[in-house]
């Protein structure tokens, strides 16, 4: 199989922002700012991304069968992992969910060492308590356990 889809992404990605620009000229006032830089700064990227894929010699390479379904496994139990989150987070609550997920992502990555997994999602789900709730005062999900 021949792959040489870098000028189709970057085509997609410009038009996909274009797209989501227009919607962000609806914001209010001030608050389409940081979207439509971000959506500048992506159609720059994306475009620059499209030209050299025009410039660059067609070069394609072939793709086994194996090699293709070895790399759309780590992508796919990623996705699985988020969709886990975000239906878990109504049930079991935002913060049951979010250290069942890092957990298992982490252990999915290869991350084998205790004091990893104690330092960085305690860290984390502290910097969120405190952050998001303690001082902006955001409502997050409590499920049944917390």
């Amino acid at each position: 199989m021949k792959v040489q889809s870098d000028w189709v992404i970057g085509a997609v990605i410009i038009a996909f922002s274009v797209w989501l620009y227009r919607i962000a000229d609806d914001f209010p006032q001030g608050t389409d700012a940081f979207p439509k830089l971000l959506l500048g700064a992506l159609i720059l990227l994306a475009g620059m991304m499209f030209v050299q894929s025009l410039k660059r010699p067609r070069q394609t390479e072939n793709v086994s069968e194996g090699k293709t379904q070895a790399a759309f496994l780590p992508p796919a139990v990623t996705f699985l992992a988020c969709l886990a989150f975000v239906v878990l987070v109504p049930v079991i609550g935002f913060f049951v969910s979010g250290v069942l997920f890092s957990a298992g992502v982490m252990f999915y990555l290869g991350v084998r060492r205790l004091s990893t997994y104690f330092i960085a999602i305690g860290g984390v789900m502290l910097f969120i308590y405190f952050l998001f709730i303690m001082e902006l005062r955001v409502p997050v999900p409590h499920g049944l356990l917390f």
